[in-house]
C-alpha cells in the first residue's frame, strides 16, 4: 500500500525519450471513379477482401509526398463498389497523420496530381481533380454538408413493361414534381445500419428509351436528382417495398429492376475556393531544421 503521506523521493528523475510530432495537414480534391470493381476504401469482410482495388489506395502517394505517417480518407458520400463516379467528381479529403512536410506549392500539387493520374495501375479506373492544401476548418463543409447537398444519379433500368410512348409521359410527369418518400433501412445494408425510417426526396426524374429496338423495348436510362442519402437502387426497385413510393409505383407497374448506376453530380462547392498562400517554411522537412 501507498503510505499516506508518501515518502520523499530518494532519486533524480530521468527522460528516456523525447518525440516531437507535427499537427495534421489537410489535402482536399474531387476523385471520378470510372471502374465498377473499386470500393472506396479497402473491403474487406472475415478476413476476405472483396475487391481488389480501392479509390482510397490510389491516393497513397500524397501520404509519400508528405512524408506522413498515416493517411485518412474522408469523402463527400460514398457509391458502391458498383457504381460509378462520374461528372465533376465526389468532393474529399485526406488527413495526413504527423507529416514531416506539412505543405507543398501549388505547383507541386498540380504534378502530384498529374502523376497520380498516369499512373499505370489506376490512371483508367480513378482520376483526381484540384487537388490543393485546405485549411482544418474547411473540414466541416463536407462534414455539413451530408445533409445538405444533393446528387444526381443517371440508371439504365429494367421495367417489367415496354416503354412506351404513354408510359414515358406517364413516368415524366410525375418526375417533373417533387416526391416525398419513406426509406426503411434497406435489406442489403440491415446487418450495419439502425432499423428506421428515412424520409427523402427525389426533387426530378425523367426516362428515356435506351433505344427502338423491340428487343430493348423495357429498357431505359432513368436520371434523378435526390437528396443526400437516398438509397438509389432501393427507390428503384422498391427493395421488396421497403421503399415507397418507388419508380414501379410511380408508373404503375408490376416491378422494376437497376442495372446500373453512375452518379453524375454531387452539388457541394468543393475544395473552398481562396487566396494561395505562400509560405517556404512549412515545406522545409524536419531534417532540414
Amino acid at each position: 500500500m501507498t503510505p499516506i503521506p508518501p515518502l520523499a523521493p530518494t532519486e533524480e528523475s530521468t527522460i528516456g525519450a523525447v518525440t516531437f510530432t507535427n499537427t495534421s495537414t489537410y489535402v482536399g480534391g474531387r476523385y471520378l471513379k470510372f471502374s465498377r470493381e473499386y470500393s472506396q476504401t479497402p473491403w474487406n469482410v472475415r478476413g476476405a477482401k472483396l475487391t481488389e482495388n480501392s479509390v482510397s489506395e490510389c491516393f497513397e502517394l500524397i501520404k509519400i509526398r508528405h512524408k506522413a505517417d498515416d493517411a485518412k480518407f474522408c469523402t463527400a458520400g460514398r457509391e458502391d463498389a458498383n457504381v460509378r463516379m462520374l461528372g465533376s467528381g465526389r468532393p474529399f479529403f485526406l488527413e495526413l497523420v504527423n507529416p514531416r512536410i506539412t505543405r507543398l506549392s501549388d505547383q507541386e500539387y498540380k504534378d502530384l496530381e498529374d502523376e497520380i493520374n498516369k499512373s499505370t495501375l489506376h490512371k483508367d479506373s480513378v482520376q483526381v481533380r484540384h487537388l490543393t492544401y485546405i485549411e482544418p476548418e474547411d473540414t466541416k463543409i463536407i462534414k455539413e454538408g451530408e445533409e445538405k447537398k444533393t446528387k444526381k444519379y443517371r440508371a439504365l433500368v429494367w421495367l417489367s413493361e415496354p416503354l412506351t410512348d404513354d408510359l414515358i409521359e406517364r413516368i415524366n410527369e410525375a418526375g417533373s414534381k417533387e416526391c416525398p418518400i419513406i426509406q426503411k433501412t434497406p435489406t442489403r445494408v440491415f446487418q450495419r445500419r439502425a432499423a428506421i425510417d428515412r424520409p427523402k426526396t427525389i426533387f426530378t426524374a425523367s426516362i428515356v428509351r435506351v433505344s427502338d429496338k423491340p428487343e430493348e423495348s423495357h429498357f431505359g436510362v432513368y436520371e434523378m436528382h435526390a437528396q443526400a442519402g437516398t438509397y438509389i437502387k432501393e427507390f428503384v426497385h422498391g427493395d421488396l417495398g421497403r421503399t415507397q413510393p418507388n419508380l414501379a409505383n410511380i408508373a404503375g407497374i408490376h416491378s422494376a429492376d437497376l442495372l446500373e448506376l453512375d452518379v453524375v453530380d454531387v452539388d457541394l462547392v468543393w475544395p473552398p475556393v481562396k487566396e494561395a498562400v505562400i509560405n517556404e517554411n512549412n515545406k522545409r522537412t524536419l531534417t532540414d531544421a
